[in-house]
């Protein structure tokens, strides 16, 4: 075995755990496409804030960050965005290249940021749909 192989296996398996307890790029998919796709989505911590276009996370570079925005972006345009992530490879902060799928976890963090901040779930509260995240140590 390769040692780029090696280290692609290890992050899969890491990333599956991750999965397991963290909304998946697949996931957020299946709940913006039953969402209406006007409603502005925002984070748990924060309603003036939304998420922006995708980046691969500095904590775990396989995974999938959306950083936080002052911008707010419907449930339609994050669904684009989402779906366009998918099979999508993405450059890790120091390097090297990550493709995203269905079973990538997301997180909540600006570019650079390690911050821990998990993506949990989605659900619609009033007219917004609101992204619920926990801290992650």
């Amino acid at each position: 075995m390769n040692l780029q192989a090696l280290v692609d296996a290890m992050n899969e398996a890491s990333s599956r755990e991750r999965g397991n307890y963290h909304l998946t790029l697949g996931a957020l998919v299946e709940a913006l496409s039953a969402a209406e796709p006007e409603a502005i989505v925002v984070f748990d911590f924060d309603a003036a804030v939304s998420p922006s276009a995708p980046e691969s996370y500095r904590g775990y570079y396989s995974d999938l960050s959306f950083p936080p925005a002052s911008s707010p972006i419907t449930a339609g345009e994050l669904l684009k965005e989402a779906r366009d992530a998918i099979g999508n490879t993405f450059e890790g902060y120091k390097g090297g290249d990550f493709t995203m799928h269905d079973e990538t976890p997301l997180w909540a963090s600006a570019y650079g940021s390690a911050s821990g901040i998990a993506i949990m779930g989605m659900t619609r509260v009033g007219d917004r749909y609101v992204l619920t995240t926990k801290q992650i140590d």
